[in-house]
C-alpha cells in the first residue's frame, strides 16, 4: 500500500517575505550632523497613499540649548528635507 510519502516529490516554494511598509535608519555624520532616513513603501492596493511624520527631539539640558541661544527660526532654517522617489521593479 502506498502512503503519501511514496508519491512524487514536489518542491516546496516559499512565498516571498512581505516587505514592511515603513523603514527607518539613523546615521551620525559628524559631531553636529545626523541623518534620519525614512522609507515608506506604499502597499500598491490603494489608488492614493498618504502619510505624515511627527518627530520629537529630546535635547538634554546639559547641552544648554534653549530658545535664547537657538531661536525657533534658526532651528527650522537649519533643517534640510530631501525627498527621493524610487521606482521598484517587481520581476
Amino acid at each position: 500500500m502506498l502512503s503519501p510519502r511514496d508519491g512524487p516529490r514536489i518542491p516546496l516554494v516559499r512565498a516571498p517575505e512581505p516587505q514592511p511598509l515603513f523603514q527607518n535608519r539613523l546615521d551620525i555624520h559628524d559631531l553636529k550632523q545626523f541623518e534620519l532616513k525614512l522609507e515608506y513603501q506604499p502597499s500598491g492596493l490603494d489608488p492614493k497613499s498618504k502619510y505624515a511624520v511627527d518627530m520629537y527631539m529630546f535635547i538634554p539640558a546639559n547641552l544648554n540649548v534653549d530658545a535664547e541661544n537657538y531661536p525657533r527660526q534658526s532651528f527650522y532654517a537649519d533643517i534640510h528635507n530631501y525627498i527621493r522617489f524610487l521606482r521598484r521593479f517587481v520581476g
